[in-house]
């Protein structure tokens, strides 16, 4: 089994046209991808437009990035933990 996790940056975007190079790449894996891969996608710090402005003051000073990405891979790797 091969496991493949795509870390993508601030302001990432999947939206067709918008994807950054990691969207590009997630989405191309995610098409090609056979059986025994499994893919994750983790995007970077968003702006919430619902409270713009503590979320702007996050992005500016990488705010909460730790604990995003130990979320993120925290619950990528739960199913690895079955595979050992």
């Amino acid at each position: 089994m091969v496991h493949v996790v795509v870390m993508d940056g601030t302001l990432s975007s999947l939206e067709e046209g918008f994807e950054t190079i990691a969207g590009l790449a997630y989405r191309l894996l995610k098409r090609k991808a056979e059986p025994g891969v499994t893919l994750h996608y983790q995007p970077g710090l968003q702006f919430d437009r619902g409270d713009l402005l503590a979320s702007a003051w996050s992005v500016l000073t990488g705010s909460g990035l730790g604990s995003a990405n130990s979320t993120g891979l925290r619950r990528i790797s739960e199913p690895l933990s079955t595979v050992r």
